[in-house]
């Protein structure tokens, strides 16, 4: 990653660009209606990114994969298990039983659900094809500094939804901490975030159902599923890792 004057320059110019568009989205009234301005941001915001990681580092929406990560079954599984999280998180019970109700008009429905995918495109760039691959490229082979970087790209992204000190937000950030190594892990095995970006709109989509519908999204049902749900995932996820960790430490095996 060997940068020159002018394409640090450009790099700056487009982070600029990028975050100055968000801001005037989020705090000012510049842009059009609440989704109109958001998705264009967002776009826009992912495109500086995309270009961004192309100069770092040659690829757009790729990561490099992990060498060790060769197991399919095992990919295939913890790709399953996030999106089940991810659709989960949808308040489907409410829906099913009558106690959530879609109240928002097509249009508004339509918008919402582009502006849910323009956010995921944005900060999958961001925190995973820009942020995480240059902790990676920093962190070199060595499988326990990649698991530093991605932790650490876990928090930043955590640390990016911090909305004041209160329980839920604590919360909020604790699963997006989870979420941000779950989606980062998937990237590292599979060499793109693409999974990523379909997982993160689905998880947005369904986190943020109460500005299109009414109701208790939350009942006993629902806690008990998504806790049971987040220790089983959890497991599979910290199975995966400790064995990466050992493949790493267990020289290969020669021809006699």
């Amino acid at each position: 990653m060997k940068l020159t004057g002018f394409k640090l320059i450009l790099v700056i110019i487009l982070f600029a660009a990028a975050l100055s568009v968000i801001a005037i989205s989020e705090f000012t009234e510049i842009m059009p209606s609440e989704y109109t301005g958001g998705i264009i941001s967002r776009l826009f915001a992912a495109a500086c990114f995309i270009a961004i990681a192309a100069i770092l580092h040659g690829v757009k929406l790729r990561v490099n994969p992990y060498e060790g990560a060769k197991d399919r079954k095992l990919r295939a599984l913890l790709i399953a298990a996030m999106f089940v999280v991810c659709v989960n998180n949808a308040p489907l019970i409410g829906l099913l039983s009558g106690n959530v109700v879609i109240t928002a008009s097509d249009d508004r429905i339509f918008l919402y659900l582009f502006y849910c995918f323009s956010v995921a495109l944005f900060e999958e760039v961001l925190f995973r094809c820009v942020l995480l691959e240059t902790f990676f490229v920093i962190a070199g082979d060595n499988i326990r500094n990649k698991f530093l970087a991605l932790f650490i790209s876990a928090l930043i992204f955590s640390l990016s939804h911090f909305d004041g000190f209160n329980f839920n937000v604590m919360i909020q950030m604790g699963y997006t901490f989870l979420l941000g190594v779950g989606w980062g892990y998937i990237a590292m095995k599979e060499g793109h975030i693409l999974w990523g970006i379909a997982m993160h709109f689905l998880y947005n989509a369904g986190g943020m159902a109460a500005q299109i519908a009414e109701g208790n999204r939350w009942d006993t049902a629902t806690v008990i599923i998504t806790a049971l749900l987040s220790v089983a995932v959890g497991a599979v996820y910290l199975y995966s890792m400790v064995k990466d960790i050992i493949n790493s430490n267990t020289p290969p095996v020669r021809p006699a």
